[in-house]
């Protein structure tokens, strides 16, 4: 790991699609999740506005979701 955890919220999740966004909530950075990132943790579903933690990869088209830590309460995305 070496960095530190990123905390951010789901903007959407398709899970039929397998993939959606999280924004960080520090600089609000837009990043890529995809449905191997969740399966790695049991989980089929982001419903919009929850809240996780998690570190952040370098993919070949931008940045995404590894090792989702937290996974905490849905709240209103502002």
């Amino acid at each position: 790991m070496g960095q530190a955890l990123k905390k951010g919220q789901v903007l959407w999740y398709d899970a039929d699609r397998g993939y959606g966004f999280i924004r960080t909530l520090k600089s609000e950075q837009t990043i890529f999740i995809t449905q191997g990132s969740l399966d790695a943790i049991g989980v089929k579903r982001l419903p919009e506005g929850m809240e996780i933690e998690f570190d952040v990869i370098k993919g070949k088209a931008s940045d995404k979701v590894d090792n989702i830590i937290q996974i905490g309460q849905a709240s209103r995305i502002q």
